[in-house]
């Protein structure tokens, strides 16, 4: 192994670190660094007998080391060759970069005056040419117990960083990501997004869950129950801006009572994450002033958004109907909707009243059962138990029997007017 380590020392300057690094993977309880100081020495004492008796071929190795930075050459070539001191020249390999990291370590600290994290990930952009140098290095002596610098420079900053911040480093999930940028010069943070998981009960109609814009890009409704949500936790957290999601949604005129619509809010680049959920539920619901409720707000993460999306679709809804039928309900009627809607299968093609956004598309559905009850002469009171992804109006009006079966066709009577609430979404 020293025939290679003083094969490279004559023909290349290179610093402690990129030295070690080529024999990264010999199991010693070493930094890189201190690995290269090492054979740095030992070269030194094998070719000291050499240099003593004048050979110049060793001199030349020795002033190598000298220029790398290395005092105790340097004492040895004043020494010895009774010269002037040789000024440090950059290494080969990484132009000086090993050195300048504790440099930047003081401006990456201040992170933590500005961003709320619980841990961190650290990655390195290094230029191409370094790569390439390495690599012709390892290439010429034949190296194999190297390592690539990118994963030394992680490894050297994880270290550190996690000294100096007394916080976790996660791969996996991390509140913020640093990217060292050694070919622009200085940092890059990513800050993961910020998810808050709740519920919503929607007390009035006429309030949409999320903003509806027109084409000219005015906003058709004045308030929303993504803004009531999204605004407050958007100033809390001093985020830039927010994502709502909802598990499924109802109709602008359409309430969400009993155990409310699950809902996650994603905030992008917040710098304020240890929240108070319940004082924050509180302000909210003041702010709200009967709109909507919020409450079981806990932190949620990526994966319960696509999961909440998913259940949407295949848990079990119940609905309160409140309709006006054109002509006179009959117990036949009540009896017809009960017995025809008990474990059926619901074909439904998109509704035409969203189909310019949706597209045309045939949709099955599962409807459990349903429960009617007269109120007068020409009103029905529906509890209606389904899947989730159910257009319920349409199960009711028929939307031109695009929905079978449906009520008005199997009561065969036109269907009015439909006030409708969620009451119920179990969670799988």
């Amino acid at each position: 192994m020293m025939d290679k380590v003083i094969g490279i020392l004559s023909k290349y300057n290179l610093c402690d670190s990129c030295l070690g690094r080529q024999f990264a993977t010999i199991e010693i309880d070493l930094t890189n660094r201190e690995k290269g100081h090492i054979l740095k020495a030992a070269t030194l004492m094998i070719i000291y007998e050499e240099i003593v008796k004048g050979d110049k071929e060793k001199t030349s190795i020795l002033k190598n080391i000298v220029a790398t930075g290395f005092k105790e050459a340097g004492v040895l070539y004043e020494k010895i060759c009774e010269k002037k001191k040789l000024e440090k020249r950059e290494c080969f390999i990484c132009k000086g970069i090993m050195e300048k990291c504790e440099d930047l370590i003081s401006d990456i600290l201040y992170l933590e005056k500005i961003y709320d994290f619980d841990n961190f990930l650290i990655g390195n952009k290094v230029p191409e040419d370094i790569l390439y140098k390495e690599d012709l290095i390892r290439l010429e002596f034949k190296l194999k117990y190297g390592e690539s610098i990118k994963r030394e420079l992680n490894r050297t900053f994880r270290r550190i960083l996690q000294n100096k911040f007394g916080k976790e480093y996660n791969s996996n999930n991390p509140d913020i990501v640093i990217i060292v940028n050694w070919i622009k010069g200085g940092y890059e943070i990513q800050v993961s997004p910020l998810y808050i998981y709740g519920k919503y009960r929607k007390y009035v109609r006429g309030l949409p869950q999320t903003k509806w814009f027109r084409k000219s890009n005015l906003s058709t409704y004045k308030r929303s129950i993504e803004e009531i949500i999204g605004k407050y936790f958007l100033k809390i957290t001093e985020g830039v801006s927010y994502k709502f999601h909802g598990g499924g949604r109802e109709d602008v005129d359409v309430r969400t009572l009993g155990n409310g619509r699950p809902f996650i809010l994603e905030i992008m680049y917040p710098r304020k994450r240890h929240l108070d959920l319940k004082s924050i539920e509180k302000r909210i619901n003041k702010y709200a002033n009967g709109l909507i409720e919020v409450f079981d707000l806990k932190y949620s993460s990526k994966l319960m958004v696509q999961r909440i999306k998913k259940m949407a679709e295949i848990s079990i809804k119940t609905y309160h109907a409140i309709i006006d039928i054109e002509g006179t309900i009959s117990d036949e009627d009540i009896s017809k909707i009960e017995k025809t809607f008990r474990n059926i299968m619901i074909e439904q093609w998109t509704p035409l009243r969203v189909i310019k956004r949706r597209g045309n598309k045939l949709r099955k559905k599962q409807v459990y059962n349903i429960k009617a009850k007269k109120i007068s002469e020409s009103k029905l009171d529906l509890l209606i138990k389904c899947q989730g992804g159910l257009y319920v109006k349409e199960l009711i009006h028929g939307d031109n029997d695009r929905t079978k079966p449906n009520i008005s066709s199997v009561i065969g009577k036109k269907v009015v007017k439909i006030e409708l609430d969620v009451v119920n979404i179990e969670e799988i």
